[in-house]
């Protein structure tokens, strides 16, 4: 709902709508209200003011040129890069933890169900690190080369309580989402931790 105060009318409702057709409804609604001197409103965190004699366009240019500086005023406060540096750090730190996988790989015991669910847990955190890094095709062509099928068990093919095939489904799984590109989804974890404690604890 819009409101007034001191001849400015103040528009609140941005919710779901782009920048030109938004400062065109300022434009429209200010016209609307010729005791109204200006018009205002914030814009994803940015305030726009405009009066009689604006244009929707000098509206979103305004736009634009008061959020590239308070980007730029962001980019340079020492939380930000104290936040970039921490990011740059993590992201190395993961880098380097998705190598020591990926050399871990080559000594998996592939025909141990235990051994491969295990490595899988270990890289689930880390297998979305980019292709070059933690190669992900490669790795599901070398489970494949060992048996081990895409989309293994899946719908009635699945037996809840079998050991072997819900340990096949699981890496059929991690399988298919290599050969895609994407990475392990971290409720595996879950599966895998539910498995060893099923079947493996004793």
């Amino acid at each position: 709902m819009n409101q007034y105060t001191k001849r400015t009318l103040i528009m609140n409702n941005t919710a779901g709508k782009e920048i030109e057709k938004f400062c065109k409804e300022m434009i429209i609604e200010l016209q609307k209200n010729p005791f109204c001197e200006k018009v205002k409103s914030n814009f994803n965190g940015v305030t726009i003011i405009g009066d009689q004699n604006s244009t929707a366009e000098e509206l979103v240019n305004q736009f634009f040129r008061k959020q590239k500086g308070l980007r730029r005023k962001r980019h340079q406060s020492a939380s930000y890069k104290r936040s970039q540096r921490q990011n740059k750090e993590e992201k190395r730190e993961a880098y380097a933890k998705a190598r020591i996988l990926v050399q871990r790989f080559k000594f998996v015991d592939k025909t141990d169900l235990n051994a491969v669910l295990s490595w899988i847990y270990q890289a689930v955190p880390y297998s979305y690190v980019p292709f070059k890094v933690f190669p992900r095709y490669q790795l599901a062509q070398e489970l494949k080369s060992y048996g081990y099928k895409v989309n293994e068990n899946i719908n009635e093919h699945f037996v809840k309580g079998d050991k072997v095939n819900e340990a096949r489904w699981m890496i059929g799984q991690c399988i298919s989402k290599f050969e895609k590109g994407y990475s392990v989804p971290s409720v595996f974890q879950y599966f895998i931790t539910d498995w060893k404690e099923n079947f493996e604890a004793a």
